[in-house]
């Protein structure tokens, strides 16, 4: 019954995003980093619960069985803790470099809800998903940082029951810096990131290759995002990010 569930709200998650405006990258006007003000940081939840995502044509029972096929994978990536790595690579890297132009940052690290945003006035876009207007006032501050994530975990390519290739390590995740005055967006960029997995992936129970791969994946993801904002190649290497206190040893 649960692979039923899941299959059912695919559907309707795929449904869902049919219906939304697509929303292209937009690079940050020149010379507004050079114009401070107070902008808040602060994300959606969704990366606290890692997923594996089959991917590729397959029926309602070719869903099931590879449901079944890979639930202990699933459970061990759903052990996964992003949090060191949202702390290192989003809100202490963007942070600095705002605070290195001269902004205020305010940094709001419990994670909003959709439901806690109604729908905006101006659906298009041109102007964030979700009216952040009134943040301005709660916070005192000018702009936001939204960071969405969509995916996070692994991910594998099937046709029907038959694995294309090993899985992935997978994150896809969009950021919004908003003007609070009116909604509209000043700059975007969604990054979509799969790095591959060792060759010695299958190593239950850890499957220590496939929990790397999504961490990598995650930190590249925030590597992209970061010199697109910025404009720099100053981009923190993966093999950086493996050191101790770095959120990807656990």
């Amino acid at each position: 019954m649960k692979h039923y569930q899941k299959i059912i709200m695919s559907l309707v998650f795929v449904v869902l995003l049919a219906g939304c405006s697509k929303r292209e990258n937009m690079e940050v006007p020149q010379g507004f980093l050079s114009k401070p003000g107070t902008v808040l940081m602060t994300h959606l939840g969704g990366l606290e619960t890692p997923g594996y995502y089959k991917k590729g044509p397959q029926g309602l029972l070719d869903v099931a069985i590879n449901e079944s096929m890979g639930d202990d994978i699933c459970a061990r990536v759903k052990k996964i803790d992003a949090t060191e790595i949202v702390d290192n690579n989003y809100y202490r890297r963007f942070g600095s470099a705002f605070e290195g132009k001269a902004f205020k940052v305010l940094k709001v690290k419990n994670a909003f809800t959709q439901k806690d945003f109604v729908k905006p006035e101006n659906d298009d876009t041109q102007h964030a998903p979700y009216d952040m207007k009134f943040l301005k006032e709660r916070y005192k501050a000018d702009y936001a940082l939204l960071l969405q994530p969509h995916e996070f975990g692994l991910t594998r390519d099937y046709y029907g029951f038959i694995p294309l290739g090993s899985p992935s390590g997978h994150a896809s995740l969009s950021f919004y810096l908003v003007n609070l005055s009116d909604n509209a967006i000043v700059g975007h960029y969604k990054a979509t990131l799969q790095e591959p997995s060792c060759d010695d992936w299958d190593t239950p129970p850890d499957y220590k290759g496939l929990v790397e791969a999504s961490k990598n994946a995650l930190v590249k993801s925030f590597n992209e995002a970061y010199a697109f904002f910025f404009k720099t190649q100053d981009q923190l290497p993966v093999s950086a990010s493996l050191r101790p206190g770095s959120g990807l040893n656990s």
